[in-house]
């Protein structure tokens, strides 16, 4: 752990090295103190180098729980000091290795013990939990309670961590507005001395938030001019970018607060480059589904205007004329509307919290597609992977499609975001069961309405013959259900 620790410290993030290392330690986790477990885990994760076995076994030193031989460990988490807790919390959110029962774990054992936590170790704590996607609210209520009197308290790095965190998670206390005021008067406060990457960080984090303190934005923007475009890295500019359009879109700021002209072209720029190096395979088989459909469409298109990377756009021509087929009248409503166009979506889990909630940096993307007068629409992961068979599919993207021109031509291009929730409705399970209906004997549509109710969004496809039964539906109907879906399974995977 020392050594791990003393190399990653001095920058040498050998991997050749940290792989030895970790080979070394996977065996021997039990013989480590609380201390090394700690520093292990944060070691790996600053030097970046992925050992996910490792955080495994640390993880289940740490928590405890069930041995392979049907024993018990006890949990060793009472035995870290405060620091090693939000060390640990932070080492495992830095390297991205979820282990919600760890994460559970940490935050019981934290919240005991809240009182004893200084305030870098809040910061770190409120960090690590918002971006690992668990905006745990009891956590983050007293998280906020004990940061509240310690802000000025807060190293600049620290001052960051915890706008950020909080930020990521959405604000997910009683009463946030108190939080965020005093945390937005300390940064405005330190303007004249934030390093460029805490400015964008901080900026970014409150254009995520949908909220600015009166002035802000222009204490952001004196302080962005003094230190001069060059002192941004490429990614901090894209922040700056998304808070200028934040201001800009969502009138964060008063008439006449003044963008540099110079830094929001720079910024502009940079954002257009930050294009993903591939297609997720998620997003392909989206793609191919629209294809065979007859809707023409564009793969992670750049919106010049905005500088977002969209996953899939379908675009009207100059004439106004849509696709033809199957997917034609669907998208009646998007020119009636007067919108640029639809832009699909296709999220994976990045795009979620452990609960399943968007989260706020995916929602302001969306914001600012909308209010630019795209139409939105989402497909999250856990919809389309219950989906086996291409016909289910298409079906879910023609009643996505339909619900987003339903949506267009009701909203009336009015840009108040209002259509993504209305175009939110489709449901995998549903769209199976339609299927169902058609394709399986027996299933009227008064027992397929019962087997919507039944359901509740489950996934069809992980359910046995007995999980089918249900008033109306008995052991020879859901027999014949699994079997149906089971053979869609092998067609698919053949």
């Amino acid at each position: 752990a020392n050594m791990a620790w003393a190399f990653s410290t001095a920058g040498f993030a050998s991997r050749a090295l940290f792989h030895a290392i970790a080979h070394e330690a996977f065996p021997r986790v039990a013989e480590f103190t609380s201390q090394g477990l700690a520093n292990l885990v944060w070691a790996f994760a600053k030097a970046g180098v992925p050992a996910e076995g490792l955080f495994g076994a640390v993880a289940r030193e740490a928590a405890g729980g069930a041995t392979v031989g049907g024993g018990h460990r006890p949990s060793r988490l009472r035995q870290f000091t405060t620091q090693e807790l939000a060390n640990t919390a932070f080492a495992f959110a830095r390297a991205d290795v979820a282990d919600e029962r760890l994460s559970a774990a940490i935050a019981s054992e934290s919240l005991a013990r809240i009182a004893h936590f200084n305030e870098q170790e809040l910061a770190n704590t409120a960090w690590a939990f918002a971006t690992a996607g668990m905006p745990r609210a009891d956590l983050f209520n007293a998280i906020a309670a004990a940061i509240a009197g310690q802000v000025q308290s807060l190293s600049n790095q620290g001052l960051t961590h915890t706008v950020l965190a909080f930020a990521k998670a959405g604000w997910p206390m009683r009463d946030a507005h108190a939080l965020r005021q005093a945390l937005a008067a300390e940064v405005a406060a330190r303007a004249d001395e934030l390093p460029a990457s805490d400015l964008a960080n901080m900026a970014w984090s409150f254009a995520v938030s949908n909220w600015l303190a009166p002035g802000f934005a222009e204490v952001v923007f004196r302080r962005a001019a003094e230190l001069g475009n060059w002192a941004f890295t490429p990614e901090e500019r894209s922040a700056m970018h998304q808070f200028m359009l934040s201001v800009r879109l969502e009138r964060l700021a008063g008439p006449d607060c003044q963008v540099p002209s110079d830094l929001a072209a720079e910024c502009a720029e940079a954002m257009q480059l930050q294009a993903p190096l591939h297609s997720s395979q998620l997003h392909l088989d989206v793609s191919a589904q629209l294809r065979r459909l007859a809707v023409p469409h564009v793969n992670e298109l750049c919106v010049p205007e905005l500088g977002y990377h969209v996953d899939i756009a379908i675009v009207p021509d100059d004439q106004g004329r849509l696709p033809v087929g199957p997917a034609a009248d669907a998208l009646q409503g998007l020119r009636a509307a007067g919108s640029q166009g639809l832009i699909i979506e296709v999220n994976g889990p990045s795009h979620y919290d452990v609960n399943r909630r968007t989260r706020p940096e995916s929602a302001m993307k969306v914001r600012h597609l909308e209010l630019s007068g795209w139409r939105v629409v989402e497909v999250p992961w856990w919809d389309w992977s219950v989906m086996r068979d291409s016909r289910v599919k298409q079906q879910y993207l023609l009643r996505l499609l339909r619900q987003a021109g339903t949506a267009g031509a009701t909203a009336g291009g009015d840009g108040d975001g209002a259509a993504s929730e209305q175009t939110q409705g489709v449901c995998a399970s549903d769209v199976v069961i339609d299927d169902l209906e058609e394709r399986v004997r027996g299933i009227s549509a008064h027992r397929a309405r019962l087997l919507r109710d039944h359901l509740r969004g489950r996934d069809p496809h992980a359910l046995s013959p007995e999980d089918w039964r249900c008033p109306g539906v008995g052991d020879r109907l859901a027999q014949r259900i699994h079997a149906h879906l089971k053979r869609q399974r092998e067609e698919g995977a053949a």
